[in-house]
């Protein structure tokens, strides 16, 4: 594992400094697209449960009464 580690450092210890930027700007521009996709996800799975319970509100309010 620490020989892992210390590839990875070293990967990273011969790049220059605008190398370094880019990578990490492409990290980041990544990161922000995968928090995008989660909150439509979480969007999308709150306006499917209000929906669902807004539908079923309504079945129970057409069921007829005894």
């Amino acid at each position: 594992m620490k020989y892992l580690m210390g590839g990875f450092r070293s990967a990273f210890l011969y790049r220059s400094e605008s190398e370094l930027q880019a990578i990490e700007d492409t990290y980041l521009d990544y990161y922000a697209h995968l928090r995008l996709i989660y909150l439509r996800c979480l969007l999308y799975l709150l306006l499917g449960y209000h929906a669902s319970a807004r539908i079923s509100f309504n079945i129970l309010l057409l069921r007829p009464q005894h």
